[in-house]
């Protein structure tokens, strides 16, 4: 009997390629500033560093501990803005904020 996927294995399968793992992050922060939800885009942020590189070298990167970095990116731990850019910068993004004052 063939073992059903779960939803990670599901979701890995699909960010293979680099810009797949783009267009998954830019929707997450899209839907982020829509919603307001940091879970989901933290969670994002998971799933990308695990079909990237893997979380364990994501966390050599930024020089924290794997289960930290776990405990971060699935929301049981606070995060930082300097962390945060931390991993977005290892990941190969940027954090840049645009302020259009009216």
């Amino acid at each position: 009997m063939r073992r059903a996927r779960t939803l990670d294995e599901i979701i890995q399968s699909e960010l293979k390629d680099e810009d797949s793992r783009n267009e998954y992050v830019r929707c997450a922060v899209e839907d982020f500033f829509e919603n307001g939800d940091e879970i989901e885009l933290l969670l994002a942020i998971r799933q990308v560093a695990i079909a990237g590189e893997g979380l364990s070298v994501l966390s050599a990167k930024i020089g924290i501990s794997e289960d930290v970095l776990g405990s971060i990116l699935t929301g049981k731990e606070d995060i930082s803005l300097e962390t945060f850019r931390k991993i977005l910068s290892a990941l190969g993004f940027s954090l840049k904020l645009i302020c259009n004052i009216q």
